[in-house]
C-alpha cells in the first residue's frame, strides 16, 4: 500500500467521524437548546427522529414547578370571594402552574360529563372511552345540554387542546378564569336530572 493509498483510506474512514464532531461543533447551541427542551423561546413537548422518540411532560413539570415555589409569597386569589375550598385550591395552583391547572380542570370536567353519558345509559362506540368533542356532540343531540353550555364546552375544549399541544400560551389569569369557567360548568352537568 503506498502512501496516497492509506491517506486516501484513512481520509475515507474518517470522513463520517468527522463531519459529525464538525456537524455537532457548528450545531452545539441548537443542539444544547434541544436537550435542554426548548426551542425559539418555546418548551419543547416532543422530539421525533426516525424511530427515536422523545417526550417532556406538561404536567409533571408544571405540578413540580408548583411544588418547588416557597409558601412565602402571596398567593393570588386568596383574598377574593371564592368559598369553595376544593376550587381554591385549584385557583392557587392557577396561579403557580397555569398548564397543570387547565389540565386537571378539563379532566374534572370530561369526567363529569362522561359519568352523565353513562349514567344516562349512552356508551361510546365500541366500549372506548369518549374523546370530548363527540361527549359534547352527543350530550347535545340527546338534549341533556342545551347549546350555550356545549359552546362554552368547546371553548374549555380548545384551549385545554392549546395547553396540551403547546400552540398557545396560558397565563395564571387565563387559567384562572379557564378554571372558574370549566366549575360552573360542571356545577350545571350535575345539575341535570337523571331520570
Amino acid at each position: 500500500m503506498s502512501v496516497l493509498q492509506f491517506v486516501a483510506n484513512l481520509a475515507n474512514s474518517l470522513a463520517w467521524p468527522l463531519a459529525t464532531v464538525v456537524g455537532l461543533f457548528l450545531f452545539r447551541k441548537p443542539i444544547g437548546s434541544l436537550v435542554s427542551g426548548t426551542v425559539g423561546g418555546r418548551r419543547l413537548q416532543r422530539l421525533k427522529l426516525g424511530p427515536a422518540e422523545a417526550e417532556w411532560e406538561k404536567l409533571d413539570q408544571a405540578q413540580h414547578e408548583a411544588a418547588s415555589s416557597t409558601d412565602g409569597e402571596r398567593k393570588p386569589g386568596a383574598d377574593s370571594q371564592v368559598t369553595d375550598p376544593q376550587l381554591q385550591e385549584v385557583l392557587e395552583f392557577a396561579s403557580k402552574a397555569p398548564e397543570a391547572a387547565v389540565i386537571k380542570t378539563s379532566k374534572n370536567l370530561e369526567h363529569e360529563l362522561s359519568e352523565l353519558l353513562r349514567e344516562k345509559g349512552i356508551q361510546p362506540r365500541g366500549g372506548w372511552s369518549w374523546t370530548m368533542a363527540k361527549a359534547i356532540q352527543t350530550a347535545q343531540s340527546e338534549e341533556l345540554i342545551g347549546f350555550q353550555l356545549a359552546s362554552t364546552l368547546h371553548n374549555l375544549r380548545h384551549l385545554r387542546n392549546e395547553v396540551v399541544h403547546g400552540t398557545g400560551e396560558v397565563t395564571p389569569a387565563r387559567a384562572a378564569l379557564y378554571v372558574l369557567t370549566a366549575s360552573d360548568a360542571i356545577d350545571q352537568l350535575k345539575t341535570i336530572p337523571l331520570s
